[in-house]
């Protein structure tokens, strides 16, 4: 505090020490508690082993057969 005509010091007024007990506790430290937490780890599934019966061909090889036609067979037409 200012007394009458006394002029501002600031190195007198930091040097002031507040006498009275503050409350240091923030709604943080009090509310927050610190956790860890670990990511989920993903259940690793096996496809069940069914043995089923697979097909040998493709639908492709079904609808055009394969006619062995490229082992060099030379095809003649008969003059009438």
């Amino acid at each position: 505090m200012l007394k009458n005509k006394e002029s501002f010091n600031l190195e007198k007024e930091s040097k002031i020490i507040n006498p009275h007990m503050m409350e240091t506790n923030t709604t943080n430290k009090t509310n927050f508690k610190d956790f860890k937490c670990e990511p989920k780890k993903k259940k690793i599934r096996l496809a069940d082993n069914e043995h089923k019966p697979i097909l040998g061909q493709s639908s492709y090889a079904k609808a055009f057969p394969n006619w062995r036609n490229g082992q060099n067979d030379i095809f003649h037409e008969k003059h009438p």
